[in-house]
């Protein structure tokens, strides 16, 4: 046979190898990320490079309209996203992050103890089938050049409400966390607490932990303070940070919390981003919740984007994690007045008036969402005009929903409000 014939053969089998290496080449090498700690303080290193945590959290790559978020993730100047379960850290997420220069904190989900279905009380099936299917997760990305660290937990053990299961699983969870150490001694692994609930569990049962990770929020200080007081020999980082948990406002006439305007919630992410900065050295630093299309509590509460319209969380966000004023000026909402909220009658007219600080007339939009399960989803809504001042039509079935008022600009920003509507 023809010897450069056996050649070009070789080479043509080999070139999807190749071309993978071309274009991440430290995928031929496991990624070194590792905690040291410095002085009075702690360090992560990235291939042996201070490695500072400037995050969201990104729980999918792409938009239900097509949307790049992570590439809006590296443009906010973040340099890494979490995610929460297997499903979302996909082999084309750590691909596109690898492709963007982001790092990912990948999530592995527990679920709570219900007494039902999951028990961590003794050799349970869960147990076992999530140990096989975590380790796998595990040995298939531990290699992988985006991979930043593990997040094995969120508020699990703040969710399960039986005390001997909390125990039983935190005991499940540094044998876990030990496994995964053996299976990838190179990269990290944390919990994420709700805020410091779930401390006392942690610093008894599961020593193995490189960091303790936290979902803040209210004031990082406040976490710190428990964490120091507990004596932790490992530092923490922010797995979530955001504006106040819709449980920590007032309620409206419908019982229903009442959300933020915009500059309040980007005002609460720099505080928030600037009391962990300040503590850089205890902490790794955080991930601001949430770029993307979160549907929890409202459509709007927790996501500092609008589909690809930014919001002015994350212009303040982009400042802060450029370092540098680069962001437009978003409109600002302050108002939005209905005529009538509570005890609706179906198909009843409603006058809606938003009132704004910079006028942006025949830029505004009217939507409306209802909560199924733990979700909302959008529901049809007759809008009567245009501009700052329609009339909407009470939904046909009775229940509780949302209104949604946004304005956008040219630019490709928006801000939005909302109000909740009873039909009776």
């Amino acid at each position: 046979m023809d010897a450069r014939f056996t050649r070009n053969k070789i080479f043509f089998a080999l070139f999807p190898v190749l071309a993978f290496f071309f274009i991440f080449p430290k995928a031929i090498f496991a990624s070194q990320v590792r905690i040291e700690e410095k002085g009075r303080g702690w360090v992560l290193f990235s291939e042996d490079r201070p490695f500072y945590i400037k995050g969201v959290g990104c729980s999918a790559p792409s938009g239900s309209k097509g949307e790049d978020y992570l590439l809006m993730a590296r443009d906010l100047g973040a340099n890494a996203v979490r995610t929460w379960g297997e499903d979302q850290g996909s082999r084309n997420y750590f691909d596109r992050c690898a492709q963007y220069g982001l790092r990912v904190a990948a999530g592995i989900w527990l679920e709570p103890a219900d007494g039902k279905k999951v028990s961590y009380c003794g050799p349970t099936d869960y147990k076992a089938r999530r140990r096989r299917e975590i380790l796998d997760y595990v040995e298939r990305f531990k290699n992988h050049p985006a991979l930043l660290l593990w997040v094995v937990g969120n508020e699990t053990i703040q969710f399960t409400k039986n005390d001997e299961e909390r125990v039983f699983f935190s005991r499940f969870l540094e044998d876990l966390v030990k496994e995964i150490h053996r299976t990838d001694p190179n990269h990290p692994v944390v919990y994420a607490s709700c805020s410091y609930f779930d401390l006392p569990y942690l610093k008894q049962f599961v020593p193995s932990l490189d960091a303790i990770g936290a979902n803040v929020y209210g004031s990082p200080k406040s976490f710190q303070s428990r964490w120091e007081d507990m004596g932790f020999n490992c530092p923490y980082l922010l797995t979530e940070y955001g504006p106040p948990l819709p449980g920590d406002q007032p309620t409206d006439a419908n019982g229903q919390p009442m959300e933020l305007e915009d500059y309040q919630k980007a005002l609460a992410y720099k505080n928030m981003w600037e009391q962990i900065k300040g503590a850089a050295g205890d902490n790794l630093g955080g991930f601001a919740f949430h770029l993307g299309e979160d549907r929890h509590d409202t459509m709007t509460w927790w996501n500092i984007n609008q589909n690809e319209f930014k919001k002015k969380s994350y212009r303040v966000l982009s400042d802060l994690y450029h370092e540098a004023p680069i962001s437009p000026s978003a409109p600002r909402l302050l108002r939005m007045v209905l005529s009538k909220a509570s005890h609706l009658n179906a198909g009843e007219s409603v006058d809606v008036r938003m009132e704004l600080k910079v006028p942006a007339e025949g830029r505004f939009e009217y939507r409306l969402s209802k909560r199924k399960g733990n979700l909302n989803e959008w529901a049809p809504l007759d809008v009567i005009g245009r501009g700052s001042k329609v009339r909407i039509r009470a939904p046909s079935e009775k229940g509780i929903y949302r209104l949604y008022g946004f304005v956008r600009t040219e630019q490709g920003d928006i801000a939005s409000l909302s109000r909740s509507i009873a039909v009776d």
